[in-house]
């Protein structure tokens, strides 16, 4: 999507960024991002797996599991899989191997308090005083493709030559601009992780209730409800994302929807989206197993940027 440039040589560029240093950047994130590996690579991002746990079995996430074998799993075993934060040694190695290479290194992290990895990659960057200056860490605040949309912004930043410094500090003031609005198709998920009372959840089965979550101040909140039909849950974040827009007040270069195996909702969403926004402005991905994990399947995700 975008092109690929020596970041670190122009020397104007460097001459017009504050006189910061001018090391090359690598921009790390986890894989709760919810981007394609394929759009990653592209971009020139890495991605750290968390790991998922089922059956006693350890499993990286994006690598060697996805979304449907998580499903399956719960299907089959009436189980949720549990997931493990990156260790401080993984953080360590992988810090090390960039800064010696002579980067400075910007890690975006699932937010704090839905994890504990954004404290195991602080404990790395103070264990070592070499990352002091070089290792910049990232709390979203956000999970799912909210940290996808942000690494993209990012990315953009890294390759018309801005610091590791200067990304970080946009990005900080962006974090309270992204938008998240979730659909869930089942409350099971939310019920057998303990998220959902049983009174809830059997009041929301009866009378068909989907709920529409959003990440405020990095705590998942039940936003509004759809009613009947999973569809008219869509709706409701069309109507939402349409007021933002007729306000001037989304930041239009693209927009995000994931999904958990849901083609039929993410094709709804896509062709309503699309009657008022361009079409190759709307990226598509799935969710991973995070997402999946907590969320269940037929989960649908619509992420984008607010302009203040």
């Amino acid at each position: 999507m975008f092109k690929k440039l020596n970041n670190r040589s122009n020397d104007n560029n460097c001459n017009n960024h504050h006189n910061l240093n001018c090391n090359e950047v690598k921009i790390i994130a986890d894989s709760t991002c919810d981007i394609s590996l394929e759009k990653l690579k592209e971009l020139d991002i890495d991605m750290l797996p968390l790991y998922v746990i089922m059956q006693g079995k350890e499993y990286l996430d994006m690598e060697e599991i996805g979304w449907n074998e998580v499903i399956q799993n719960v299907n089959e075993h009436n189980e949720l899989p549990k997931t493990a934060a990156i260790n401080v040694n993984t953080f360590t190695q992988i810090f090390d191997k960039y800064v010696s290479s002579g980067y400075d290194v910007i890690f975006v992290s699932i937010g704090s308090n839905f994890s504990s990895n954004l404290n195991n990659a602080r404990i790395a960057k103070e264990d070592d005083e070499r990352f002091e200056d070089r290792i910049f860490i990232v709390n979203s605040n956000n999970l799912s493709s909210a940290i996808g949309l942000m690494l993209i912004k990012m990315a953009k930043m890294r390759d018309k030559g801005f610091s590791a410094k200067e990304i970080v500090e946009k990005t900080n003031e962006m974090i309270p601009l992204v938008q998240t609005e979730t659909a869930l198709e089942t409350m099971q998920y939310l019920y057998k992780g303990g998220r959902c009372s049983g009174i809830k959840y059997l009041i929301g089965n009866v009378l068909k209730l989907y709920p529409i979550v959003k990440v405020i101040d990095g705590i998942i909140k039940v936003h509004k409800l759809g009613k009947m039909f999973f569809k008219n849950a869509l709706n409701i974040i069309v109507n939402d994302f349409k007021r933002d827009l007729d306000e001037g007040n989304v930041d239009d270069e693209f927009i995000i929807i994931s999904t958990v195996g849901n083609e039929k909702g993410r094709e709804y969403l896509y062709n309503k989206i699309s009657e008022f926004f361009p079409k190759e402005r709307i990226l598509l991905f799935d969710a991973g197993c995070v997402v999946s994990t907590h969320c269940g399947p037929g989960t649908t995700g619509f992420f984008y940027l607010r302009k203040h």
